[in-house]
């Protein structure tokens, strides 16, 4: 994995996270539940973690391995929030 395609993923990471973030905080904030914005963010959330997996799978160890475990803990905690937050 190149440096620049380890940037889009993180970037990629970044942009779904802060959306179902957002989408939950909205979703509790005026008490209608979305069920076509919650649950594509679910979804993606759960693509994401699964191509986390693949590209740990191949991942030699250092910086770019790191920075997957990191990526990987991260969708993990907002898939938690997202289903402890409803």
């Amino acid at each position: 994995m190149t440096e620049n395609e380890m940037q889009q993923l993180q970037q990629k990471i970044e942009e779904i996270v802060s959306g179902a973030l957002n989408e939950l905080m909205e979703v509790k904030m005026i008490r209608e539940n979305d069920p076509t914005e919650f649950s594509m963010y679910q979804h993606k959330l759960q693509q994401l973690d699964a191509e986390l997996d693949m590209l740990l799978e191949t991942a030699k160890p250092g910086e770019v391995r790191d920075a997957l475990i990191e990526a990987h803990e991260r969708v993990n905690q907002v898939r938690e929030t997202l289903v402890r937050g409803i």
